[in-house]
């Protein structure tokens, strides 16, 4: 009995701009206390990559933007199913963020930008023209990638000091008891037109939070700018999808666009000829999905909401304030211990943690119903990706992946709708920005609870391994 033969794999690629005009306020950092931008340094785009192979069909929107919430991939969905719905469903439809922290509020987090509607009508329509174009020129491909090593490109921003903290800013060597692992791979693919061999599209995989500039200008940072310096190189337009970054950072001196352009300088000066593997044309596309129910943490009782919310608002109008609390918002501001916080951020701040208080008390986001946690696994070509919506950690990604050797294997973050930070269980005891505050921006009620992201390291395994993936772990693995 002859083997089946696989229907050619189509791709069709477009994208469009997104980058709003001044005035806007920007997403990322509460510093810069929801004032309106005032220029535009670098665009925004969304790239839309349509794939089809028999009937497999997959869309993948690649955001310059910080996150998606619920309500926006509402109004993305609602436009996409009147014109692609039939062909392009979305269940395989897969909205992915760069994560860049100088692009307009496209979700929910207090005090850092508000949310403009009609900068959200600009975008579901762009997004809309990009989406339709490239199902439009659906064309037979070929896939080909390269994996390359590029150590030290990023570091591990959760720093424990010996007397236990947790800290994000830089301290003299002998305080520190450990630092956490970086992630040096960086994944290529690329989409030829068979016949022809004209370029169609290109993927970059790496991770690094891009919080490199915290100015009052529109920018992609670094994940713009490595796709620019790629498609002058390779010759195709490139999209940018951001691994497991929750506690990953890109060096920076002075948080401006010259660090920016020194990190996109850094690694293409690193970056050899790349090495292009061509993906045997009998590699299967799937794709797999299952949504995770998770739970909180028990939150704070009602009484200590309540204090909180009176403290801070207090300290919000320039009170002085309990030392507990200037030591909270003083973390939440990484400052350096013995430091003095700003009086502006640090009343900006307590505002923030007031109105979480407030909510939080009133029960605004209920105590029990968390919100579902969205992940996507696909195959194609030589490459695995899990895409999963929530800020994991890069320790994640190596749970994820290092019983799957024989196949490379991408995870990917801030996929939509993003939840906010999925901490590990270490990191959950160990405290820490991630774990004891961010939270609070995102308008939870408590931390996600342990055991969350071990759930969500075996649906990913298992997803992969109903794809073909041999798993080479032990039995006692979950």
């Amino acid at each position: 009995m002859s083997a089946q033969v696989l229907p050619r794999l189509k791709a069709g690629y477009a994208a469009a701009d997104i980058t709003p005009a001044p005035g806007v306020t920007l997403s990322g950092f509460a510093a810069r206390r929801n004032q309106p931008s005032v220029g535009v340094h670098d665009p925004l785009t969304v790239h839309a990559l349509a794939l089809e192979q028999g009937d497999q069909r997959v869309l993948l929107l690649s955001f310059d933007l910080l996150a998606i919430g619920e309500p926006l991939v509402r109004d993305i969905d609602r436009v996409l199913d009147a014109s692609i719905g039939n062909s392009f469903p979305s269940r395989v439809r897969i909205l992915s963020c760069t994560h860049t922290h100088s692009a307009p509020a496209t979700i929910r987090l207090i005090g850092c930008g508000v949310e403009d509607e009609g900068y959200w009508q600009l975008l579901v329509g762009r997004t809309q023209d990009a989406a339709a174009r490239a199902v439009l020129s659906l064309r037979e491909a070929r896939i080909r990638c390269a994996i390359e090593s590029l150590p030290g490109k990023n570091f591990n921003r959760r720093i424990l000091l010996k007397d236990g903290s947790i800290v994000m800013a830089p301290h003299a060597q002998e305080l520190v008891q450990r630092t956490g692992p970086g992630w040096d791979s960086f994944v290529f693919l690329r989409f030829d037109e068979a016949s022809s061999g004209a370029s169609i599209a290109g993927i970059i995989h790496w991770a690094a939070h891009p919080a490199t500039v915290c100015t009052a200008f529109v920018s992609g940072d670094y994940p713009a700018g490595l796709c620019r310096a790629l498609q002058a190189k390779e010759g195709v337009p490139f999209m940018f999808l951001q691994g497991a970054s929750g506690d990953l950072s890109v060096p920076f001196r002075d948080m401006s666009f010259d660090d920016t352009r020194k990190v996109v300088e850094g690694i293409m000066a690193d970056l050899p000829p790349l090495a292009w593997r061509e993906a045997p044309e009998e590699t299967p596309m799937a794709l797999l999905s299952e949504t995770i129910a998770l739970r909180y943490q028990r939150p704070l009782p009602r009484q200590a909401l309540e204090r909180m919310a009176s403290a801070m608002r207090d300290i919000s109008r320039g009170e002085p304030g309990d030392p507990s609390d200037i030591r909270i918002l003083a973390n939440i501001l990484n400052v350096p211990p013995g430091g003095t916080p700003d009086p502006e951020m640090l009343r900006h701040i307590a505002s923030i943690l007031a109105e979480w208080a407030q909510q939080a008390a009133q029960g605004a986001r209920g105590t029990s119903s968390a919100p579902a946690l969205e992940v996507k696994v696909m195959r194609i070509g030589l490459i695995v990706f899990a895409f999963i919506a929530a800020e994991v950690f890069v320790e994640t990604a190596y749970a994820i992946s290092r019983h799957f050797s024989r196949t490379p294997f991408a995870v990917v973050g801030y996929c939509a709708p993003l939840v906010g930070y999925l901490p590990t269980d270490e990191a959950l005891q160990e405290g820490g920005y991630e774990s004891e505050y961010a939270y609070r921006f995102y308008g939870h009620p408590a931390a996600f609870g342990k055991g969350s992201e071990q759930k969500l390291v075996a649906v990913v395994r298992r997803l992969a391994a109903q794809l073909g993936l041999a798993w080479q772990g032990s039995k006692s693995e979950n």
